[in-house]
């Protein structure tokens, strides 16, 4: 993230404490500024990826607005429209025991960040 020069804070976390509602709970935050990453990819054809952003709170539209979206031939990082409202947004860091906090903007430094309406719905 710092050769795309993305402001962010990495935070740590106990392992036991990194599934989103209970690191919320644990660690004071709201699960309204959760947001997961979900890489999808195409199982026919060339090999084609995405990786999504979208609230805790929401379920990815992968049967509609997903499926639809992977038509393209490129690596894309997709995130929900709504995600992009929020004053900031804390994201897994990969592992289970840090998170990332940072601004919805520096998402679309990131090649191929794309902000699509309805990417997913609330669960």
């Amino acid at each position: 993230m710092s050769a795309l020069n993305i402001e962010h804070t990495v935070l740590g976390c106990e392992p036991e404490f990194a599934d989103t509602q209970i690191f919320c709970d644990h660690y004071g935050y709201s699960v309204d500024e959760a947001a997961n990453v979900l890489l999808i990819a195409a199982k026919k054809g060339e090999p084609k990826f995405a990786a999504c952003v979208v609230f805790a709170t929401c379920r990815l539209d992968v049967n509609k607005t997903a499926r639809k979206k992977l038509g393209v031939s490129r690596i894309s990082l997709w995130i929900d429209s709504r995600v992009m409202e929020c004053k900031q947004i804390i994201l897994g860091g990969g592992n289970r025991s840090s998170k990332i906090v940072l601004t919805p903007a520096m998402l679309l430094k990131i090649p191929n960040a794309e902000v699509v309406v309805n990417l997913a719905y609330e669960a």
